[in-house]
């Protein structure tokens, strides 16, 4: 009998997808699969096959709150959270329930947890027995070189891992204060003694973990993970479907002869897209891609996504008139595109360094200009200016048209970028992420989970936590196993 798999996982489509995608890499590999996430990801589970349960909100939902588009115009983060947070909290029960609902009829061997769904997650897991390995897209996790939101690069490495430890702290308390009330009705008895403490979230998040934890990112792209990161982080390798498999209306299926026509009538375009991201406003953003392109004198492809940007947006500007004309000649609209074959047919990529977008644009081959707004996509965008593949840009609200039409200018004009971005494709060719991701987790269900070998090690960490008067502040002890 297969061994059961279930993914949770939560975030935009960009997040989706990989996760969705490793659902499907399980399955060929021999596992029985259930994939547990955010409402909007059912289509694309569907298209690829996988069987899938709703169990979190919709982050689009999320972003179309009201005070939400007001907050990202200001770039007032904090606003976007909260009520980010509140709408969270007032469906919470409604998730929680779900999940453990999908734990008690599925039954799963195994659970990999994505990062957004961790503290609810683990609970519910050790109230059932089941081993959890954190599967993340990205390293951006407590070190000493990974730069926490909101704290400057430039800021010491043991003062970045102080902030990350509180950030931690705050989190984890916010979760078991929102959480555990919820689980206690859900359960009919308390939830508290399996709710993880901070020291407990810790084994499974810091750098150095107690438990396997995997990342799939690209090392052509990102490099080596940082030293201070134990050998129970494992990168495995960045996850993208095919590009043959990228049809459907996932796709932009409904425009793909439009998109034929229009690129077989001139110049390879550049193409324009941000996914689930809004900087300041769906304008400034049209404005900022349609006046790039006419300043830099190219063709170009806009993916509006979210955040719909669209010809009507043009109207009301100055120079609205030649912006019009200039996009009704040379530029294609689109809701959704298909990266994987649209990418490698384009001049130059523009986008917002999302992890999916990232790899998408570096596995092409085409020079890559990141515009980053938060979290990760600076790393990324670090990482285009690292391995000279193209333009990593400061903050997209900072960017003007003509910063975006140099660089533009500049990923065309360079024979140097060009030869780069086929060499680090090359390599991201060459990364069996899938091969990894089945055997990693064949061993791990031999090895510790079969054995139990997984639990006891939970348990025994648990002991240790509680023996220790000051362990909140000291370090556990942590058996490594070679992974």
């Amino acid at each position: 009998m297969a061994k059961k798999v279930l993914i949770a996982f939560n975030g935009t489509r960009g997040d989706v997808q990989p996760y969705v995608l490793a659902g499907k890499i399980l399955e060929q590999g021999g596992f029985e699969v259930m994939l547990a996430g955010p409402g909007d990801a059912k289509a694309l589970a569907e298209h690829c096959e996988v069987k899938f349960q709703r169990t979190r909100l919709s982050f689009q939902r999320i972003m179309q709150q009201p005070g939400v588009e007001e907050a990202m115009e200001k770039d007032d983060i904090m606003t976007v959270a909260t009520i980010k947070e509140k709408r969270v909290a007032e469906h919470k029960e409604e998730e929680l329930k779900a999940m453990y609902e999908l734990l008690t009829s599925f039954k799963p061997d195994l659970v990999l947890c994505g990062p957004l769904c961790i503290p609810d997650t683990l609970a519910l897991c050790k109230m059932r027995r089941i081993p959890v390995i954190v599967f993340c897209l990205h390293r951006w996790r407590p070190s000493r070189y990974v730069t926490p939101v909101g704290v400057s690069d430039s800021m010491p490495g043991g003062m970045k891992m102080a902030c990350w430890k509180l950030l931690l702290r705050l989190s984890v308390r916010a979760s078991r204060q929102l959480d555990i009330p919820i689980l206690d009705r859900i359960l009919g008895f308390s939830s508290k003694p399996y709710y993880p403490t901070y020291r407990e979230y810790c084994d499974y998040i810091m750098n150095a973990p107690a438990f396997l934890s995997l990342v799939a990112e690209s090392n052509a792209l990102m490099g080596d993970l940082p030293a201070d990161f134990s050998s129970n982080i494992v990168q495995i390798g960045a996850l993208m479907m095919p590009p043959k498999e990228q049809e459907g209306t996932e796709f932009g299926a409904a425009q793909s002869s439009e998109l034929d026509r229009f690129l077989e009538a001139g110049p390879s375009p550049v193409y324009c897209g941000f996914g689930s991201i809004i900087c300041k406003s769906s304008k400034f953003m049209t404005l900022l891609c349609l006046r790039g392109l006419m300043m830099s004198g190219q063709r170009g492809v806009v993916a509006s996504s979210w955040s719909n940007m669209s010809m009507e947006l043009l109207e009301g500007e100055p120079d609205s008139a030649e912006l019009i004309a200039y996009a009704k000649e040379k530029v294609l609209f689109m809701k959704t595109a298909p990266h994987g074959t649209l990418f490698p047919r384009c001049s130059v990529i523009v986008h917002h360094g999302g992890s999916g977008t990232s790899n998408a644009s570096v596995r092409s081959g085409t020079p890559t200009i990141i515009c980053p707004i938060w979290f990760d996509q600076f790393d990324n965008s670090a990482a285009v200016n690292a391995r000279g593949i193209g333009v990593g840009m400061q903050n997209m609200r900072k960017v003007k048209p003509a910063d975006l039409a140099a660089a533009i200018t500049k990923c065309l004009g360079s024979a140097s970028i060009k030869a780069r971005a086929r060499e680090v494709a090359e390599a991201i060719s060459k990364e069996d992420s899938a091969g990894k991701l089945v055997s990693i987790i064949k061993e791990y269900m031999q090895d510790f989970v079969a054995t139990g070998r997984h639990l006891k090690l939970q348990d025994e960490l648990l002991r240790h936590s509680k023996s220790s008067w000051f362990s909140c502040c000291s370090k556990p002890h942590r058996p490594e196993a070679d992974y």
